[in-house]
């Protein structure tokens, strides 16, 4: 596990660079490179969940891999709260239900299968159970960041949306969707357009670093997505701006953003 934590570090901060940037990114850019130490991330990413989590809400855990989230948000919502936890990954996920279990964990719903934009089945990449928290529908060209680990197997994996699953498991609201799937973020958004359109997600927290470029995702598309259905974007880390410069290229950007309706 040290060495696999150690390793998404190393990618987080591959290929930094400083660049300039267009007037078009003006409100979300420095103009140097501003991605911090991904620790510190975590850190503040952690307290922006104890700060948002009240008893009897609903959370979605979307890459949940492990269930080391899961657990905290099990916590914070209490007996009659909902935990809906997302791991798509099969050997993955055998360690989160065990973990769930041995935890006696009953106010959390593990789901196996990912979260996308469409409802099937979508292709892919697993790597070794070693390095699983890099598993990712994205092709992720990691010797290029210097992450020499052997190529991954593709599979195909069962994929629905967040709107077909609340419509079919009755689900009114989601107080705070968490969104970690390396790179598909976008795609899980939209598979939510009607959720957020309803502004029935009162928060949304999501990753926001490189394998989002892998993916073939842009800044663009996640400013035009939350702008389109009335959420403001942030950086859960005070003093930072909304997307760090190297989001303008995807190279070495790290951050973790949450997203609110408008008041």
């Amino acid at each position: 596990m040290v060495q696999e934590r150690c390793l998404r570090l190393r990618m987080r901060y591959a290929c930094w660079t400083e660049l300039g940037h267009s007037n078009k990114y003006e409100m979300f850019f420095k103009k140097k490179s501003d991605s911090i130490d991904p620790l510190i991330v975590e850190k503040h990413e952690y307290m922006f969940y104890t700060r948002h989590l009240k008893r009897n809400d609903t959370v979605f855990d979307i890459g949940a891999n492990i269930g080391e989230l899961t657990l905290l948000f099990s916590r914070f919502v209490g007996d009659n709260g909902k935990v809906y936890s997302f791991e798509p990954t099969p050997s993955t996920f055998e360690r989160l239900s065990s973990i769930i279990s041995i935890g006696n964990r009953a106010n959390v719903i593990a789901n196996n299968f990912a979260m996308s934009d469409v409802e099937g089945t979508l292709d892919f990449n697993m790597y070794h159970d070693h390095f699983a928290a890099f598993n990712t529908a994205a092709t992720r060209p990691l010797a290029k960041y210097g992450v020499n680990i052997d190529e991954p197997i593709n599979i195909k994996i069962p994929c629905t949306t967040i709107d077909s699953y609340c419509s079919k498991n009755g689900i009114e609201k989601i107080d705070l969707l968490k969104i970690d799937v390396e790179g598909a973020e976008l795609q899980v958004l939209k598979g939510a357009s009607k959720m957020f359109s309803e502004k029935r997600i009162a928060v949304c927290a999501f990753e926001f670093g490189q394998t989002i470029f892998d993916m073939g995702n842009t800044v663009d598309e996640f400013i035009d997505f939350f702008k389109s259905n009335g959420y403001t974007v942030r950086n859960v880390t005070a003093k930072q701006n909304i997307f760090p410069i190297d989001a303008i290229t995807g190279w070495g950007c790290f951050s973790v953003l949450y997203a609110k309706p408008k008041l």
